[in-house]
């Protein structure tokens, strides 16, 4: 494994590790910065590690996305796709957060980029799932991560 390929590595497990033993399960700042390293690098670096299942294996249920938006390589549904489009979304602050009883409860996304109209509103504990299960799906194939 060289170099490059163990930073990657790295950051994905000591990022996941955080959000597994971060004290406040379900902070929003501590999930949307580690959200953002991980979505990028999956999509800039490890993209093909991106399954292409449908979503709804990873637990998103209907009710959450309103619009898969556009996808040229997958389909609309895919994981991929998915976590493609909610890494667009927070590279370019197309999101806000959305609060229940006083508190936030999540984050609602949607591009604001034209010719796609993704659409997605996910409570902090789920996008929480996703991007833990994210860190998983990019390290299984890794060999000799020691």
């Amino acid at each position: 494994m060289d170099v490059h390929d163990r930073f990657e590595v790295d950051l994905i497990t000591s990022t996941r590790d955080m959000m597994v033993q971060y004290p406040r399960p379900y902070d929003p700042t501590m999930l949307l910065n580690c959200s953002v390293g991980l979505l990028i690098l999956s999509r800039e670096r490890m993209f093909d590690r991106i399954p292409t299942c449908p979503v709804k294996e990873w637990g998103v249920r209907p009710g959450e996305v309103i619009d898969f938006g556009p996808s040229q390589i997958d389909a609309p549904d895919s994981v991929r796709n998915f976590m493609r489009q909610l890494r667009n979304c927070l590279c370019h602050s197309c999101f806000t957060m959305y609060h229940e009883n006083g508190q936030c409860a999540g984050i609602h996304f949607k591009s604001n980029m034209k010719n796609n109209s993704f659409e997605a509103r996910l409570s902090l504990r789920d996008l929480k799932y996703l991007i833990i299960r994210l860190a998983h799906a990019l390290t299984e194939s890794t060999t000799d991560i020691d």
